[in-house]
């Protein structure tokens, strides 16, 4: 009995020294890696590898988030960014804003400053413009022109009728197709069916609060009111005018040159 009792408390003994032998061993470091991580219309972080495909509507703002492991050195680097409105949030994350439609490659970049080891990730950024304008000019345009010579009031409004409005715009259907955050091509669409190209530019199509539109060789700047008390879709379409008259006739007395037009703009979301 005591021989078996020496015997287990030997074996006891060995199972503690190797225990507390590999306890003390150090932990193997983690190999080096670049992991990345997107999040979209919320807050939920998704594994981004080669040659993924993130899809996203114009205007949409995305984050990239990088997981780094044991690489030396801070020297994280987007390439391809440029595509995009974006800036850094963080010490490895940044925030973009989709500002073009179009396929665009993205890159995250690092290198181990010890080893000179590369770490890259390329993926794809498909931006869809999801959305299109149609705008319905439902009258002629209103000349409103205040000055103190009537032969100059004359003179401006015969130059506004030849240079600063497009012609017939009465129930003409203009459709904006927008291909950046800040412009795209337009149509013209006559009531007789009458058609002509052109593009257009505004501070952010999403809001579409002005537009310039190139046409006929020359460009006609609008800023568009809201008329909510007539209707959700009602605006008034304006060329405000007067200082690029006062500049044209410094010696001339010019209290107001604008052009309004009343209009139905529809934001038409496009089917998938």
């Amino acid at each position: 009995m005591k021989k078996f009792l020496n015997i287990t408390l030997s074996v006891s003994v060995l199972c503690l020294f190797f225990s507390c032998s590999k306890d003390n061993e150090p932990e193997q470091p983690e190999d080096p890696k670049l992991e990345l991580y997107y999040a979209y219309q919320d807050t939920t972080r998704h594994l981004l590898s080669d040659n993924d495909v993130i899809a996203i509507n114009l205007g949409d703002t995305f984050s990239i988030f990088a997981d780094i492991t044991n690489i030396t050195g801070d020297n994280l680097v987007i390439l391809g960014k440029n595509s995009f409105e974006y800036e850094k949030t963080g010490d490895s994350s940044y925030q973009f804003v989709a500002q073009k439609a179009g396929l665009f490659n993205l890159g995250v970049f690092t290198y181990d400053q010890e080893t000179g080891e590369d770490f890259i990730t390329y993926f794809d950024v498909d931006v869809s413009s999801s959305f299109f304008y149609e705008i319905l000019m439902m009258e002629d345009p209103v000349f409103s022109i205040d000055t103190e010579s009537e032969n100059l009031k004359d003179a401006i409004q015969t130059e506004l009728e030849d240079s600063y409005v497009p012609k017939s715009l009465y129930l003409t259907l203009i459709t904006l197709t927008c291909s950046t955050i800040t412009g795209g091509d337009l149509q013209f669409v006559s009531d007789e069916d009458e058609t002509a190209l052109g593009t257009f530019t505004t501070s952010n199509v999403l809001d579409l609060t002005d537009i310039t539109m190139y046409y006929n060789n020359f460009a006609y700047a609008f800023t568009l009111e809201k008329q909510s008390d007539i209707g959700p879709n009602h605006y008034l379409s304006k060329q405000e005018l007067t200082e690029e008259f006062r500049a044209k006739y410094p010696t001339e007395t010019i209290n107001e040159v604008t052009i309004a037009t009343s209009s139905l703009i529809y934001k038409i979301n496009k089917k998938n």
